[in-house]
């Protein structure tokens, strides 16, 4: 058998995530999202523009089943910045929660996922120099493909 050509169910799903990120706006949201990016490490600070996101590399464990398929947990952060001390708690709070309703309007990821969940948040602020505050926001992704083809989801 020649092994599958295309692209893979999770990668699918990560550039899913990226793009409903992205189209975080007002009026429908409180946080208009500039810039959403990839495996780009978390420094913030390097960012140019914010409000921005970063998706961290994600954690997937793997579970063969014996039904010709693969169910995969997919575990990963993201990180947004904002640039407000007038009022950060409640500006991350909000960005926070526009993560959050943005990932859960469609939790198969256009039909490829079974289930997006968003289970939690850490938020930070930098020192008293800086203005940029945001959260981790921390996503599950549960998904499932063939099992000797992982473009192909199930």
């Amino acid at each position: 058998m020649v092994y599958p050509t295309g692209t893979p169910v999770q990668e699918t799903i990560l550039d899913h995530v990226k793009t409903t990120l992205a189209a975080i706006a007002s009026p429908t949201y409180h946080t208009t999202v500039i810039e959403v990016t990839r495996l780009r490490g978390d420094n913030l600070f390097e960012m140019p523009q914010r409000p921005c996101v970063v998706i961290s590399v994600p954690d997937v464990e793997d579970t063969d089943t014996t039904l010709a398929m693969i169910a995969k947990e997919m575990r990963f952060t993201c990180r947004c910045a904002l640039d407000d001390r007038t009022d950060a708690q409640e500006a991350v709070g909000w960005f926070i929660q526009d993560i959050r309703h943005a990932l859960t309007r469609d939790i198969t990821r256009g039909g490829v996922a079974v289930d997006t969940h968003v289970t939690g948040s850490i938020p930070f602020q930098s020192d008293q120099l800086s203005s940029i505050c945001g959260a981790d926001v921390l996503v599950h992704i549960q998904f499932r493909h063939l099992y000797d083809d992982p473009n192909t989801p199930i």
